[in-house]
C-alpha cells in the first residue's frame, strides 16, 4: 500500500530512480519498467518507504492537467 503520494515536474529519470523538481530523488524498485516520459512532464507518483526511509516508487503515471471551465458570469442588475 502506498504512503503517499506526490505530484511533480519530472527533472531526470535514471534505471534506479527518478527526479522530480519539487520532491528530489525517488528510487525505483527492481524489475520496475518505466514508460519514458520527457524531461519536464508533469507526473503523479504514488511511492512507499523502504526500510531504510527512503521513498521508493509504487506507480508512475502522467499527470493531465485540469482543464478550468469558462463560465459566463453575469451581474444581476
Amino acid at each position: 500500500m502506498a504512503s503517499g503520494i506526490v505530484v511533480g515536474i519530472l527533472t531526470a529519470q535514471h534505471a534506479d530512480h527518478i527526479i522530480l523538481g519539487n520532491t528530489g530523488r525517488i528510487a525505483l524498485p527492481e524489475g520496475l519498467l518505466v514508460e519514458q516520459f520527457g524531461r519536464g512532464t508533469p507526473v503523479t507518483v504514488a511511492f512507499s518507504y523502504d526500510g531504510t526511509g527512503t521513498m521508493v516508487v509504487e506507480s508512475i503515471t502522467r499527470t493531465v492537467p485540469a482543464r478550468v471551465a469558462a463560465h459566463d458570469i453575469r451581474r444581476a442588475c
